[in-house]
């Protein structure tokens, strides 16, 4: 299992290399045009977004009944974040659960805090971002944003019942403590959504802000959903380019995959500094990088 763990992140790094090689012309073409004080407050919003995940993570296993620790929660996905862009989209849910499962989780529990991560994550894209373009579209599109929104409702209703029924040995949940990471994951949305509504103020100038996060919102949901497409790509950019303009101009379009480009830039900056602070934290505890876990003392652990 450990040997499995170490292998994700650089392939990861190979595989992002080689997109940024192969596409480097069009991207430099697109970033050209955003101001350098822009893309840092866009790289600060994505690392905020982080903080919020690993609050919302740490939330849901206290509502489970677990306690490994913010710190923890927020270390492990933080230093997973490359296995996100490898093919199949999958693999920071998988390095994050063998990782979990390393610290001594139940693999119920585990289970139980992934399906409801994706739960959250899914219908509060549906819920936020249906009833932002319910609210600011005409009356052809308003009933399908409606019927997105109400779907995503019952689906943040029902999903604790829902996971709950895995098995006898899965715990009761706290009601609390669950909106609260409710609460957290909302935050990642709107932090996330700004920055792509900064962006696209660039590309099509006059754009509300709060429909760019609906846009941002409706078009993440469709990329999800389209499990053909890694991450989504393509039907993101597809997506949002149409629904900030109502039209498909390939400009746009370029302009939004360049969007895609600074995100990963962002979290792969997360990344680098998370383990440049590790690196320097453990150095000068006197500690290796990554010797034998320890008790009480994270430096020990292997993440």
């Amino acid at each position: 299992m450990r040997q499995s763990r170490m292998i994700y992140t650089p392939l990861a790094l190979a595989f992002l290399a080689y997109l940024f090689w192969r596409d480097h012309e069009r991207l430099v073409a697109n970033l050209s045009e955003v101001a350098p004080g822009l893309v840092g407050v866009i790289f600060l919003l994505v690392a905020l977004g982080h903080l919020c995940i690993g609050l919302s993570s740490h939330l849901l296993l206290r509502s489970l009944d677990h306690k490994p620790g913010l710190g923890l929660v927020l270390s492990i996905h933080i230093n997973r974040l490359p296995a996100r862009y490898l093919p199949g989209g999958i693999w920071q849910t998988v390095t994050r659960a063998l990782d979990f499962s390393a610290k001594g989780l139940p693999k119920a529990t585990i289970l139980r805090l992934v399906l409801l991560e994706m739960g959250i994550s899914v219908c509060l894209a549906a819920v936020i971002g249906g009833a932002v373009l319910l609210w600011m579209s005409g009356n052809g599109t308003a009933p399908v944003f409606g019927l997105v929104a109400l779907i995503g409702a019952v689906g943040l209703i029902v999903g604790p019942r829902l996971t709950g029924m895995l098995g006898k040995d899965v715990t009761s949940m706290s009601g609390a403590t669950y909106l609260a990471s409710v609460g957290s994951f909302s935050l990642v949305w709107v932090l996330y959504g700004s920055a792509f509504a900064l962006f696209a103020a660039q590309m099509v100038p006059g754009i509300d802000w709060a429909r760019a996060i609906g846009i941002y919102l409706i078009s993440w949901l469709a990329g999800f959903l389209a499990f053909f497409a890694p991450q989504g790509i393509g039907v993101f950019e597809v997506t949002s380019s149409y629904l900030l303009t109502g039209t498909l101009a390939s400009g746009l379009v370029t302009s939004m995959f360049a969007f895609r480009a600074l995100t990963i830039v962002a979290d792969l900056c997360v990344w680098l500094i998370f383990r440049v602070w590790r690196w320097l934290t453990c150095t000068r505890s006197g500690d290796t990088d990554q010797p034998q876990p320890s008790k009480g003392n994270q430096c020990n652990e292997k993440i």
